[in-house]
């Protein structure tokens, strides 16, 4: 697919998400929460961002691949996902996202690193599995 190409879906997407976003923030659509309406309105969200998402990254791939900080994310994942639930319910400001998320991440990046020394630790006390003839 062709640069072109992947911009005329990417733009277009990106704004669907973005107005789907708009109109979900309304007083109207927040009486209806969990019905129908509020339903397709959360897939018009995420399905055109996340498609937009997509093509932003084909399109910067070269760059996307040689990053040290998705590198570190990528493996940091499952812990930083572990951990973040915690932090969703106190934060109740956007000025509370930025602490939180570097103490998401900082908690992350130390919970990884001891499970890979507890990984590389033989414990004495642990006996060998059995082998089966």
């Amino acid at each position: 697919m062709r640069l072109s190409t992947r911009m005329k879906i990417a733009i277009p997407a990106l704004i669907i998400g973005v107005i789907a976003l708009a109109v979900k923030q309304t007083p109207l659509l927040r009486e209806v929460s969990g019905s129908i309406y509020w339903n397709i309105t959360e897939l018009l969200i995420k399905f055109p961002v996340a498609v937009s998402i997509l093509f932003g990254m084909l399109l910067f791939r070269d760059k996307l691949a040689n990053s040290a900080i998705l590198s570190l994310l990528g493996t940091i994942s499952l812990e930083l996902y572990l951990v973040h639930m915690y932090f969703l319910k106190v934060i109740e400001s956007p000025i509370d996202i930025v602490p939180f998320f570097a103490l998401s991440l900082a908690l992350a990046y130390s919970f990884f690193k001891f499970n890979s020394l507890y990984k590389s630790i033989q414990l004495p006390f642990k006996k060998p599995s059995p082998q089966t003839p």
